[in-house]
């Protein structure tokens, strides 16, 4: 059911930008008072949309208004086919709606060059994480919103000869003093033998919550990093956990570079990465 009674009609086909035709209304029905898009939203206003035809086929996105009636489909999260490509919709009409709260955090897609999300709160100071050959470090990530990534990427200020790191993702679970971290998505090895940006892809899609990006590396390059500190309290790890952190690595454990564990229990005792833990970040899309 349509969120804010934004509902609309279209009869567009193809995979390209809809045509819309007005407020979906249903006489003597309950289908009725519904709104159009550009009643609520201005021009290249970002918004979640859905959009289901009579056939069974159906897409679910986040796109924008380049007209009062057009209907631009920037970004599939889901469709009918389990996949985010956009669908080819056949003749005939369709249903336009947006599928959550119309006043939703809704951001753009975020592009190289552009806006990342990111670990910590803030990114826009430049510190340097100096690795420790083999330390694998985890950095909090707080997701606000269910977000679908597309690449995972760090910069790398002062190279070290022949040196790669490996990222991935975890999710911390609490069992009474041990933290467990296990291991989400391992998203491969990246060059740090030469300087600037490194991206890999990452498709996963990650639900609003906590989660702690991992960096490991068979050197010691200088890593763009981050000193803006993350309350772990909120986190519900322990006391000896010292707030504000930019992260934390797990005290004599060493991580080969080829692979990362399937998961990693932490106790009083492990260290805080407080010099600066690696910026991690993420390109893609809130969902």
């Amino acid at each position: 059911m349509s969120a804010n009674k934004i509902a609309e009609t279209s009869t567009t086909a193809g995979a390209g930008d809809l045509t819309l035709a007005g407020a979906w209304s249903v006489p003597d029905s309950f289908i009725t008072g519904n709104r159009t898009f550009n009643s609520f939203y201005g021009l290249n206003h970002r918004f979640p949309y859905m959009i289901q035809d009579k056939l069974g086929n159906w897409e679910k996105g986040v796109g924008y208004l380049s007209g009062a009636a057009a209907l631009v489909r920037e970004l599939v999260t889901d469709n009918s086919l389990g996949t985010t490509a956009l669908i080819n919709f056949p003749a005939g009409e369709k249903l336009v709606m947006v599928p959550t709260d119309a006043g939703s955090e809704i951001l753009p897609k975020l592009r190289t060059g552009g806006g990342y999300a990111g670990s910590g709160f803030f990114f826009n100071n430049s510190v340097a994480h100096t690795s420790v050959a083999n330390r694998l470090v985890l950095i909090p990530f707080l997701s606000k919103r269910p977000f679908l990534t597309e690449s995972v990427l760090l910069n790398v200020n002062t190279a070290a000869a022949s040196s790669k790191a490996r990222l991935g993702i975890y999710q911390i679970t609490q069992v009474d003093t041990t933290h467990t971290a296990n291991l989400m998505q391992d998203f491969g090895e990246i060059d740090t033998s030469t300087t600037g940006e490194k991206q890999l892809t990452a498709s996963l899609k990650l639900g609003a919550g906590l989660y702690f990006t991992a960096f490991v590396c068979n050197g010691t390059p200088s890593i763009r990093g981050q000193n803006v500190g993350f309350d772990f309290a909120f986190a519900g790890l322990s006391s000896n956990q010292a707030i504000p952190v930019q992260g934390f690595y797990k005290t004599g454990l060493t991580t080969a570079v080829d692979g990362l564990p399937s998961s990693v229990n932490f106790v009083n005792g492990d260290a805080n990465a407080n010099n600066a833990a690696p910026r991690i970040l993420f390109t893609g899309a809130f969902l």
